[in-house]
């Protein structure tokens, strides 16, 4: 079976049929577009259809990844779609920061079930790794550190819940800390308020958004939607 040009492996064949044979909307693939040259894959939803953009120039194992990462959030989504939206059009560090909790959450469950599949390839993992690298070698500006401790729990959030490598895992741990003290206990307490909600089901990943909103003060920043009903926080 081909894909965007590309073989797929008996594993991924076998896993994109039984994904996408779940979903009720159909599901169109196409190439990531030239307006998001940086990224491995998304989805958009467009009149009723999945549309999943997946980088071609990939090599053939994380091309996989990427592809079946995509269906199992338009798995997610028909399952009932939850996710963070800004409050106030043009507020950019709360879009920013609502895309990232998203990701921290949906993503948990997507990444347990690749690694459950065996098509995690390592490689979407060690870009996140050299990107955190990157981030960690820029001295920050004293009126930016409160921003930068914010996101920089949740990287490290996300880094823990996808499983990345115990070693690496170690090494930023210290280098968040050595940096700024509140990160560490920031991210800590992130991850074990959806270890304590979960993300498997709609309304667990709704009542671990939820709860990390409230812990981080962000109420007022944030509507939640759900199945595309905005509720408030």
């Amino acid at each position: 079976m081909k894909v965007l040009e590309h073989t797929l492996s008996p594993g991924a064949e076998k896993a994109f049929a039984e994904i996408s044979g779940t979903l009720k909307k159909p599901l169109v693939m196409r190439a990531v577009d030239r307006n998001h040259p940086a990224s491995y894959g998304y989805t958009v939803e467009d009149r009723g259809v999945h549309v999943v953009h997946v980088q071609p120039a990939l090599p053939a194992a994380a091309f996989e990844e990427a592809l079946i990462h995509e269906l199992l959030h338009c798995q997610q989504r028909e399952a009932g779609d939850v996710g963070l939206v800004p409050r106030r059009q043009g507020d950019h560090l709360a879009m920013l920061l609502a895309s990232t909790i998203n990701s921290v959450v949906n993503d948990r469950a997507v990444e347990a079930r690749l690694r459950a599949l065996e098509l995690k390839s390592g490689l979407v993992e060690a870009v996140r790794m050299s990107s955190t690298r990157e981030a960690l070698a820029f001295p920050v500006p004293d009126h930016l550190r409160d921003v930068f401790a914010l996101f920089s729990a949740f990287d490290l959030v996300l880094h823990r819940v996808t499983g990345a490598d115990p070693a690496f895992l170690e090494e930023v741990t210290e280098a968040y800390a050595a940096l700024d003290d509140r990160v560490v206990p920031n991210a800590d307490a992130i991850v074990a308020i959806i270890e304590a909600n979960g993300s498997d089901t709609p309304a667990q990943r709704a009542c671990s958004i939820r709860a990390i909103v409230e812990h981080i003060g962000w109420q007022g920043r944030f509507m939640l939607v759900v199945d595309g009903q905005a509720e408030e926080l």
